[in-house]
């Protein structure tokens, strides 16, 4: 199973340390979700699907089994906090890939966040 990763998760951030039995595939770009910054309504980055233009998210692919998958389901809070959907993802070499990436459980309106492509 491939996973995108575009916030806390990636290299160099703070939980990346969950992610080091879980093999990199590449970096990558999707236009089907826009992502969003922490603030004090809700304090994570988040990805949501957009009814509007999207302007899309940079981050990291990986693959994972079973196993791996229900870890990273723990990490991200996984039904509660976020919940996964899929999303197509073009790696650096143009492949274009269907992941898991996770977006918020709960509905968050992003008026009142700052929205940017990469964190």
């Amino acid at each position: 199973m491939l996973v995108f990763v575009y916030g806390t998760l990636k290299k160099g951030k703070r939980l990346h340390g969950w992610m080091e039995d879980i093999e990199f595939i590449s970096e990558g770009f999707t236009a089907e979700v826009n992502l969003y910054l922490p603030n004090e309504l809700f304090p994570y980055p988040f990805c949501k699907r957009s009814d509007g233009q999207c302007d899309g998210v940079y981050g990291e692919v990986y693959t994972c089994d079973e196993h791996q998958l229900a870890m990273l389901d723990r990490v991200e809070g996984y039904p509660s906090l976020y919940t996964r959907e899929r999303i197509r993802v073009t790696l650096l070499d143009g492949k274009v890939v269907t992941c898991y990436v996770y977006v918020p459980a709960i509905e968050l309106d992003v008026s009142k966040h700052e929205q940017c492509i990469k964190f």
